[in-house]
């Protein structure tokens, strides 16, 4: 039981960091300028990196340990 709800808290997080990302690269895009718009990319994928790792890990922990 414990490690299904661990496995869905690990998957909200990883929708919720996607929705992030995506949000921030929306807000940031529009007012990039200079030196951090050429970062921009980077954060963008390293976030959607760490959102679909965590949906990943949290099917992982659900049907691996359940």
């Amino acid at each position: 039981m414990l490690s299904i709800i661990v496995g869905l808290v690990l998957i909200l997080f990883g929708i919720l960091q996607l929705f992030l990302a995506k949000k921030a690269w929306v807000e940031v895009k529009h007012g990039a300028s200079g030196a951090t718009s050429s970062f921009l990319p980077l954060a963008f994928y390293s976030g959607n990196m760490v959102g679909i790792f965590l949906i990943i890990a949290g099917a992982v922990v659900m049907f691996l340990f359940m």
